[in-house]
């Protein structure tokens, strides 16, 4: 699989932006725009769209694995720092989840008959990956894990869709 390169420079200033930067700066970026979208029903747009996953796993795609996973690991801390989003408790287990989902599609995009719907399928053992996680540490201890996990689901329709669709377009882009 050829990789891209992206390198963005400034050279009077010796500013270089590796794909890794460029992917984790926008992986940061697009949740809060996403989140000034008014969306009625009372869960955050991010929990219903889930942009945070969009760049990882675009990044998948056309760069190495790294690129994915550093953007998986840091991006939520990040958000944090900056907004206060996520929720504290939810933090670690976003990384987790996102870092999942970036290893299992990984695999599925390999897998020829699979790759066209890595990204969901991904998704969905990435909360499968982060339920597991709440049984052993209970970072929100007033939910169970399987109640985490059907409520997560329920509300990730639209963003799981979205993520279809990102799959299909991106593959075929990059053929």
């Amino acid at each position: 699989m050829k990789q891209h390169a992206l390198v963005l420079q400034d050279r009077s200033k010796g500013l270089q932006i590796t794909p890794t930067i460029a992917i984790l700066i926008a992986t940061c970026l697009l949740p809060l725009m996403v989140h000034l979208i008014p969306i009625g029903g009372g869960a955050p747009a991010g929990a219903m769209l889930l942009p945070i996953f969009y760049l990882p796993f675009i990044a998948l795609i056309f760069f190495k694995k790294h690129v994915a996973l550093v953007a998986a690991l840091l991006a939520p801390f990040i958000n944090f720092l900056l907004t206060g989003n996520p929720q504290w408790e939810l933090v670690t287990l976003l990384s987790v989840e996102l870092v999942a989902f970036v290893i299992l599609s990984a695999g599925l995009l390999r897998q020829h008959r699979l790759k066209w719907i890595a990204a969901p399928v991904g998704y969905l053992g990435a909360k499968l990956v982060s339920s597991l996680v709440l049984i052993l540490l209970p970072l929100l201890p007033n939910l169970q894990a399987s109640d985490f996990l059907a409520q997560s689901i329920a509300t990730a329709l639209p963003g799981i869709l979205i993520l279809m669709v990102i799959n299909i377009l991106v593959l075929k882009l990059k053929k």
